[in-house]
């Protein structure tokens, strides 16, 4: 039997799972708790929280502040801006802003400026690409068909 929890108040998260083994009658409990402070995100979150963002004010390799939650903690890093480039993805060439966020060795990535994001350089900045290095290899999403308010992309 399971038993989860998920509370959010004003800017307080608590999450707790609790895992309840009948046959030998005993339990496991986590709890997290943490104040949130404004503007956090979560890894996933940081490409479309970079959709709201004037690249066309910052200069190739200028660092934008951010605060990312990441393994139970808040880390205030940054993205670093690479400018626009011209890609390929999903059999079509378009511009795109490339940014690189600053990564925390957790339970998943390695440290650094490990992961890229190309956005498009349009209206809508759909997050067309996303590369990274984990602690087992590297992953690669692409965005390869969308049809929404947001813009039909298809390949």
């Amino acid at each position: 039997m399971n038993f989860r929890e998920k509370l959010m108040k004003g800017i307080i998260i608590r999450l707790s799972i609790i895992h309840f083994i009948m046959t030998i009658l005993s339990y496991w409990e986590i709890s997290i708790g943490l104040e949130l402070l404004g503007q956090t995100y979560d890894m996933l979150s940081v490409a479309w929280m970079a959709r709201e963002l004037d690249f066309d004010k910052y200069q190739k390799n200028d660092l934008i502040p951010i605060r990312i939650l990441i393994d139970s903690k808040i880390y205030d890093l940054y993205i670093r801006y690479l400018g626009v480039v011209k890609s390929k993805i999903a059999g079509r060439k378009q511009e795109c802003y490339v940014f690189s966020p600053l990564l925390v060795e957790g339970e998943v990535f390695k440290g650094g400026e490990n992961m890229k994001i190309w956005l498009s350089k349009d209206e809508y900045r759909l997050p067309l690409m996303v590369e990274a290095k984990i602690l087992v290899g590297s992953v690669k999403a692409i965005l390869d068909r969308s049809a929404s308010k947001y813009g039909d992309f298809t390949e």
